[in-house]
């Protein structure tokens, strides 16, 4: 969506695509002071902001459902591809 992004959530698959793609910022979970604070940095510096905006918009088309279903069909080839050739195939 072109938004930067301000992450607040466990680690995980989430914050590593933010990390990534610099898409925006990370703050660990239940944390209000670094949040709080997070959010004044990112108000107090709108070139920040705008980089993380063009790099999320950026990003975007890495994780559209295409995307996704492609990935997930990679993944499938090649698992019957190592089938095929150990001569496992059920």
């Amino acid at each position: 969506m072109g938004l930067p992004i301000l992450l607040s959530a466990p680690e995980g698959e989430a914050r590593q695509i933010v990390s990534n793609h610099a898409a925006g910022i990370w703050v660990p979970p239940e944390n209000p002071d670094l949040l709080a604070k997070t959010v004044h940095d990112l108000y107090l510096n709108p070139e920040l902001r705008k980089t993380f905006s063009n790099n999320s918009l950026a990003s975007a088309v890495h994780h559209t459902r295409e995307a996704q279903a492609n990935e997930m069909i990679g993944v499938f080839e090649k698992a019957l591809m190592t089938n095929q050739i150990d001569g496992q195939i059920q």
